[in-house]
């Protein structure tokens, strides 16, 4: 597949839901910024999208109004749903990450502080100081471009754990450096697609 660039992806995301709207009769618009579109339906509801193709410097990202819209991420797994294996090839199966196997270390999902954002509202607190129970019915909506595989759709992933840091191999002066710490990751999780209906 042919990589595309931001603007080209965002185009891709904005004629998915045009043709969408097509068969399923809403209409779309621009909104103020070049990443929202405002659905309308016929009887009136609307909804209000930010498309994500490309990381946003966290200055503008402070702008985005997540209560109101629903965010939707380019699904290619290089700017988001980023496979943490593919980052750091030793997996960390020694190290912070020992308690998971193999398997389950290459279902770890690195999400950038876009979709973090979208998960939690646009709150920050509530984005560093999370505690499991709090991602209870958390979900992420992605649009899967055509692929070899995977035809063109959007695709809803849940979020079902955190991963959780075991630094028990450090030493106890180890434990001052700011990356050791034990407890819920910030940004690795496990999520689970929902199947439509």
């Amino acid at each position: 597949m042919t990589k595309l660039k931001p603007k080209e992806r965002l185009e891709q995301m904005i004629d998915f839901f045009d043709r969408r709207g097509k068969e399923r009769g809403y209409v779309i618009s621009k909104g103020n910024d070049s990443n929202e579109i405002e659905i309308k339906y016929k009887n009136g509801n609307f909804y209000q999208l930010l498309l994500f193709s490309k990381t946003i410097p966290l200055t503008k990202l402070i702008g985005f109004n997540y209560v109101m819209n629903a965010s939707i991420f380019y699904k290619d797994e290089e700017t988001f749903f980023r496979k943490m294996i593919k980052y750091n090839k030793g997996g960390r199966t020694n190290k912070s990450l020992k308690t998971y196997s193999k398997k389950r270390i290459k279902e770890i999902t690195t999400l950038t502080i876009q979709e973090r954002l979208a998960l939690f509202k646009g709150d920050w607190y509530s984005m560093r100081n999370f505690e499991e129970k709090d991602l209870k019915g958390k979900e992420l909506t992605y649009f899967q471009p055509q692929t070899q595989r995977l035809k063109e759709d959007l695709k809803f992933f849940k979020i079902i754990l955190p991963v959780e840091f075991d630094y028990s191999h450090l030493e106890k002066e180890d434990y001052g450096k700011n990356f050791a710490r034990n407890g819920l990751s910030k940004t690795y999780f496990f999520l689970l697609e929902k199947k439509s209906n």
